[in-house]
């Protein structure tokens, strides 16, 4: 039969659904950095989204944002991290679409 071979980019996940929606998650709050023994632990609220996939974690690195991880948990401990390092969350819902 018919074979799909995809190439991804580290960190990447492929989504395949028959239910897209083009509705954006709600904006991920509550973004906080804790010190961790090796980097820094990042937390956040819980997004209120029935179609919630998993988040996206970004540090910044000057003017850019870096993924440094992905989950379906509320904090991540980014091994590079320092406690005065900034983190943005995104929300990505089952259709793949990130919140803002």
């Amino acid at each position: 039969g018919p074979r799909l071979e995809v190439a991804l980019p580290a960190m990447s996940q492929i989504l395949l659904t028959s239910a897209y929606e083009s509705e954006l998650p709600p904006v991920v709050v509550g973004v906080s950095v804790a010190p961790s023994a090796k980097g820094a632990r990042v937390s956040w609220h819980p997004v209120d989204a029935a179609d919630l996939c998993y988040y996206r974690v970004y540090r910044a690195q000057g003017a850019a944002w870096k993924q440094v991880g992905s989950t379906i948990a509320t904090s991540l401990r980014d091994p590079d991290g320092a406690l005065d390092d900034r983190y943005r969350v995104v929300a990505v819902d089952q259709s793949g679409n990130a919140s803002k």
